[in-house]
């Protein structure tokens, strides 16, 4: 909700897509100029909307249970299975993640540094999406605001340069998805 609110305004349509059908209800509020689809992100027919500009994110951290994915990446990161099915659905895309899943540390500490977990490397080389860091964002500044859980978190920047702008491309990225739940 707070990311489309963020960008309301600024974008010509907004597509926002949430499992918990209580924040669609109240997305629905307070950006009411959004379609809101209350589904999972991994089985939604995206051949209907065509390419999008951004895909921006704060996706689950860590392993969490899902069904549906179909991608190159084969741990079980959930923010980077939503990073590799947007590389498949938008040019680029802005993803608040964990620090630890991002290829740098930058938010709570004295200075910017380069560091990628194996994890991070794994992703990389699977998917070759690279992250790119954000233009100076300190997110820890928010961390006493956060409910629960509250990790140090990074924003990354991905171009998808190689995105196929074809309806032939997204229509074979659902058939692998709907292969993989057929299988499952």
């Amino acid at each position: 909700m707070g990311l489309a609110y963020a960008v309301e305004g600024k974008a010509k349509s907004i597509t926002c897509i949430e499992i918990n059908a209580d924040y669609v209800r109240v997305g629905k509020k307070i950006v009411p100029s959004a379609n809101w689809i209350h589904a999972d992100i991994f089985n939604i027919d995206f051949a209907q909307f065509g390419i999008f500009d951004c895909a921006i994110s704060n996706p689950p951290f860590g392993t969490v249970k899902e069904t549906g994915y179909a991608g190159k990446y084969k741990g079980g990161q959930f923010e980077y299975k939503v990073m590799e099915l947007a590389s498949r659905l938008a040019r680029y895309g802005v993803f608040i993640i964990p620090q630890m899943s991002a290829n740098f540390e930058y938010s709570g500490k004295p200075s910017f540094r380069e560091v990628e977990s194996p994890k991070a490397t794994a992703f990389r080389e699977q998917t070759k999406i690279v992250m790119q860091p954000n233009c100076g964002i300190d997110t820890s500044i928010y961390k006493d605001q956060w409910r629960g859980v509250s990790p140090i978190c990074e924003i990354v920047i991905c171009e998808f340069p190689e995105i196929d702008n074809s309806q032939e491309q997204i229509e074979s990225a659902q058939a692998d998805l709907f292969d993989s739940l057929l299988a499952a």
